[in-house]
């Protein structure tokens, strides 16, 4: 069970601070809910039940320093994902970002990105959904990144570059 003052990582919010836990009535019904505050855009307040465990699940406590720096380490390692079918790409990547697993995250990262350039040469564009893949799971992992390292979130790609002397992620 989290608390109040927790930090967790919450699907595509991100880095979130737990800043309390209230009894709230939504549509007739009253539960208990997480109260999350985005750490890096804290616009949106995002109320997670509290007895909804296929939600709660989604909260994960952030990795260690160690931890990031193995993922880091890591990254030259990571295998490309792609799906050459549009409709099972979608769905595959959306359930990897709803996975927060950041090994995955990664090799979608690497996938896209090599996409990208690959695309880029031939004057051609990413989907769109692929865009917002490639987006999204940027900023999942440079937000925890930056969180745990106590770093700017601008300072996350140097700072793997430096870490693995590989392109920037």
């Amino acid at each position: 069970m989290f608390k109040t003052d927790d930090t967790v990582f919450y699907g595509v919010h991100g880095v979130c601070r737990i800043t309390g836990i209230v009894t709230k009535d939504f549509l007739g019904s009253t539960a208990d809910y997480y109260v999350l505050i985005p750490v890096f855009e804290n616009r949106s307040t995002v109320f997670v039940p509290v007895d909804k465990p296929e939600l709660v699940k989604k909260m994960r406590p952030l990795l260690s320093k160690d931890e990031i720096e193995e993922v880091i380490r890591s990254m030259p390692l990571c295998e490309e994902i792609w799906i050459e079918d549009e409709p099972t790409r979608k769905e595959v990547y959306a359930e990897l970002l709803k996975s927060g697993d950041r090994i995955r995250l990664i090799s979608l990262i690497k996938t896209l990105r090599n996409r990208k350039l690959s695309l880029g040469g031939k004057n051609r564009k990413m989907h769109a959904c692929d865009e917002r893949f490639l987006d999204d799971a940027l900023k999942m992992l440079h937000d925890e990144i930056a969180y745990v390292l106590d770093i700017e979130r601008s300072q996350v790609a140097s700072y793997i570059t430096e870490t693995i002397g590989a392109e920037k992620m």
